[in-house]
């Protein structure tokens, strides 16, 4: 006959096969309420406890992940770096060209390519208004002041 902890440790493979399969998540759980599980048969006789015992990993193990991630989706959304960028005053390197749309400004110590709809010359301050790919959209900050 076939001892239970033999069995919770087939059913916990099974487990581990359906989940790099799968690529679910939750079947984790399951693999590891299984080995619990096993490890258990060996101090506990009784399946139907061992079963429970089962079922209350896996269900803790769901609940404390969920509140682990309902937790950190509550948190405000972290700005991709060239987010930060926006609204950010620069000074233009190389000139940007309204034909070509094309030219380089220095914002917060750093080099962008950047694009506008106008000509802006070199060591004139721009504002960033926005991006696109990697390049930020400028609009020359000289005109705003006239």
């Amino acid at each position: 006959m076939i001892d239970n902890w033999t069995i919770w440790l087939i059913l916990a493979v099974f487990f581990i096969a359906l989940f790099l399969i799968s690529d679910l998540f939750f079947i984790s759980y399951f693999a590891i309420g299984s080995s619990i599980a096993g490890i258990a048969s060996i101090y506990i006789q009784n399946i139907y406890l061992q079963f429970l015992i089962f079922l209350f990993t896996a269900f803790l193990l769901f609940i404390s992940t969920k509140f682990i991630f309902t937790k950190s989706a509550d948190n405000p959304q972290i700005e991709f770096n060239i987010d930060s960028y926006v609204n950010e005053m620069g000074i233009v390197v190389k000139a940007i060209d309204s034909i070509n749309g094309k030219g380089l400004i220095k914002v917060k110590n750093e080099m962008w390519s950047a694009r506008s709809d106008e000509f802006i010359e070199k060591d004139v301050l721009v504002k960033v208004i926005g991006y696109e790919g990697a390049h930020l959209i400028v609009k020359s900050k000289q005109k705003d002041t006239k």
